[in-house]
C-alpha cells in the first residue's frame, strides 16, 4: 500500500516538474523568465527524489533514537560523531576523528575559496536537548546554539537527515541502545596515588596535548619538583609536582595548580580535565633524559 501511495506522489511531482518546464519553453524568449522557469523545475526534481524515500513519522523517530547511541557522517563534511538520546529528551556527543596525536585532531574549515585549521577535542562532550517536532522532525539544541530540525527518511535500509526538503547532509551508519559514551570513558582505569607515584616519579615523560598543538617532555623529581621543555617551541618549564587527596596530578607552576585524574586506557596513559580527555603521554624513562 505505501509502495502505491509512494508511486503516486512521484507520478504527481513528475507530472507538476513536466507542466512548468513545458510552460516555461513556450515562454522562453522572455528572458526574465529562464531562470525562474530552471529553478522552479529543479526545486519539483528534487522534491520527487524525496517522495521516493519514506520519511518517519514522529512515533518511529521516537523509537529509531531515544535511549540509543546513533553513529553517523555528514555528507559534504569531513565529519563523524555519536550522539545518545537519553529518553528524558536530553544528548550528549562527541566528534569521532581518527587518530591520537594532535596534527591529527584537525579540520579544515572552508569558506568559499579560502580555509582556515581548527583543532578539535576529540573527547570533548556537547549536551543539549532534543525532540521531535509537531512537523515531525528531529530536533536538536544545543547550549547557547540555534534548534536545527532535520527530516528523517529511510532509504533502502538506510537512515538518512535531510536539510529543509530536499538536501541530504546525514547518514546514520549504527545504531545501538544504552548511552555508549560515558560507557567508553568508564572502561578506562582511573590511577590511585599509589599508581601515580610509580608511574611519574623518577621518571621523565613525553606526551601531546589531545587537541591543541602541543607536546613536551617534563621529568619528575623524587623530591617534588619538576624541570621539562616545550618540544614544540624549545621552551624550559619548571615548577612542582604532587598527589592530592583526590588522586589527582597535581602541577604547581607561576602560582597556578592544575590538578588532573590519570588514567589507564588500555595501556595508554591519560589525563583527563573531569570528564574531558586533554593529555596523552605517549612515552616513559627512568631518570632524568632532559
Amino acid at each position: 500500500m505505501i509502495n502505491i501511495i509512494n508511486l503516486h506522489i512521484k507520478l504527481l511531482y513528475e507530472y507538476c516538474c513536466v507542466k512548468i518546464i513545458r510552460k516555461g519553453l513556450m515562454k522562453i524568449m522572455n528572458k526574465k523568465r529562464v531562470f525562474t522557469v530552471l529553478v522552479s523545475g529543479l526545486i519539483c526534481m528534487s522534491q520527487t527524489a524525496l517522495a521516493e524515500k519514506r520519511v518517519l513519522n514522529t512515533d518511529e523517530i521516537m523509537e529509531m533514537f531515544s535511549g540509543k547511541t546513533v553513529w553517523g557522517n555528514h555528507t559534504t563534511r569531513d565529519k563523524k560523531n555519536m550522539v545518545y538520546y537519553s529518553p528524558d529528551g536530553t544528548f550528549e556527543g562527541k566528534r569521532l576523528i581518527e587518530g591520537s596525536t594532535s596534527k591529527k585532531n584537525t579540520v579544515a574549515v572552508i569558506h568559499g575559496d579560502r580555509y582556515n585549521i581548527k583543532h578539535v577535542n576529540p573527547d570533548k562532550i556537547h549536551q543539549g536537548k532534543w525532540s521531535v517536532d509537531k512537523k515531525g522532525r528531529l530536533c536538536i539544541k544545543k547550549k547557547k546554539k540555534q534548534k536545527m530540525c532535520r527530516v528523517i527518511a529511510y532509504d533502502n535500509g538506510v537512515i538518512k537527515g535531510f536539510k529543509g526538503s530536499n538536501e541530504h547532509i546525514w547518514t546514520g551508519t549504527k545504531f545501538e541502545d544504552g548511552n555508549h559514551i560515558q560507557l567508553s570513558l568508564a572502561e578506562q582505569r582511573v590511577l590511585n596515588a599509589d599508581e601515580i607515584m610509580a608511574t611519574f616519579s623518577g621518571k621523565t615523560a613525553w606526551g601531546h596535548h589531545a587537541f591543541k598543538p602541543k607536546n613536551n617532555m617534563v621529568y619528575y623529581s623524587p623530591d617534588g619538583k619538576f624541570k621539562g621543555k616545550r618540544l614544540d617551541k624549545n621552551k624550559a618549564v619548571q615548577g612542582e609536582w604532587s598527589v592530592d587527596k583526590k588522586d589527582r596530578l597535581c602541577i604547581h607552576k607561576d602560582g597556578d595548580v592544575w590538578c588532573r585524574k590519570i588514567f589507564d586506557d588500555d595501556g595508554v596513559i591519560k589525563k583527563y580535565k573531569k570528564s574531558k580527555h586533554v593529555w596523552t603521554f605517549t612515552k616513559f624513562e627512568d631518570g632524568n633524559k632532559l
